[in-house]
């Protein structure tokens, strides 16, 4: 049985980053995502609660932060176990 992408809590970025097309893509949708772009904007200056940034991306305690987009739909369909 072959674990998909998001059941590997501690998977490192660098492996989603070669594996994912365009992941690194998600960076730059950060500051224009109505969810996301205050608290990216926030975390860049002080160090949040919750949130922090980690090489460019936007974490929520130790789970990514994955903007409104074709990938995120993508991840959330693996997840689930859709086709």
């Amino acid at each position: 049985m072959v674990a998909d992408a998001l059941s590997r809590r501690y998977v490192p970025l660098s492996t989603f980053d070669s594996k994912l097309l365009g992941f690194e893509h998600i960076k730059d949708l950060y500051a224009t995502n109505p969810e996301f772009s205050e608290l990216f904007k926030k975390c860049d200056k002080i160090i949040s609660r919750d949130y922090f940034r980690h090489k460019g991306f936007l974490f929520k305690l130790n789970k990514l932060c994955v903007p409104s987009c074709s990938l995120r739909e993508l991840l959330v369909r693996e997840a689930h176990g859709g086709v």
